[in-house]
């Protein structure tokens, strides 16, 4: 039976909509491909420089007396360490700069990209601060409070990785999963099992219908159910395990 005038132009356009919006070019999609590895870099490269930390901090949590003695005597290898700190940070720091113009690729008109690099970029300079405090901790060894404020400053450093962790894992690398690269998996797909215009058209006819029965069933036959949502799960979020670097930078305690 043929549908009415109004429905069937409304459903093309609608099958139309939706070819569109599946439709992502390969290169586009090639970029979210890349912006995706590079964060994932980046959120490892950070990972190990936040771990790194534990080679102080551990001594440091262990002995509640550190003389000035003791400081300005192991100062040497307090200050190669905070080279090493230095250079694993810059390399997290050159990852992500890397990742983010990847990412600002798909931010012209996209408000969730501008929030999701805006929010980015203030959560690596909440973590610039830190590292700045921690490395001036470091370097006043002189000071009465120089446990105490090293101490705080690797606390305050751990804590804006957790949140920069969070944005890039749950956010970032989600949102470029689901919202780019999700797409571009069902065009291939509708390829690859070479589903017709005829096919498209027929499914989007069957959704609408489902559609307007919920609304009102007494409207159009079909199903009462309708189809659950694709939902990607969280392959993309990765896990890098608790381990410690080997240095050995002394009995602090004296």
């Amino acid at each position: 039976m043929a549908l009415p005038f109004e429905k069937y132009a409304f459903l093309k356009r609608l099958a139309e909509s939706v070819e569109m919006s599946f439709d992502i070019p390969d290169a586009e999609k090639d970029i979210a491909t890349e912006a995706l590895i590079r964060f994932e870099a980046a959120n490892k490269s950070l990972t190990e420089a936040v771990e790194h930390l534990d080679i102080i901090y551990n001594p440091f949590k262990k002995h509640e007396n550190i003389s000035t003695k003791a400081a300005v005597k192991r100062r040497g290898v307090l200050n190669r360490f905070k080279q090493a700190s230095m250079r694993k940070f810059n390399r997290f720091k050159q990852r992500a700069f890397l990742a983010i113009r990847r990412l600002d690729k798909f931010s012209n008109g996209d408000k969730d990209i501008q929030e999701l690099i805006t929010s980015f970029e203030s959560s690596v300079g909440e973590l610039e601060d830190g590292l700045t405090d921690f490395y001036e901790a470091l370097g006043n060894y002189e000071a009465p409070e120089f446990r105490d404020e090293v101490l705080s400053s690797i606390e305050a450093v751990r804590s804006a990785h957790e949140s920069l962790r969070d944005l890039i894992v749950d956010r970032i690398i989600e949102h470029i999963d689901t919202e780019i690269l999700a797409k571009s998996w069902m065009s291939e797909k509708r390829d690859e099992f070479n589903v017709t215009d005829e096919e498209r058209k027929a499914l989007i006819t069957q959704l609408f219908d489902e559609r307007q029965e919920m609304l009102d069933p007494s409207g159009f036959p079909g199903s009462s159910k309708m189809q659950q949502a694709f939902n990607p799960s969280d392959t993309q979020k990765m896990h890098y395990p608790d381990h410690m670097r080997t240095m050995n930078i002394g009995e602090f305690g004296e």
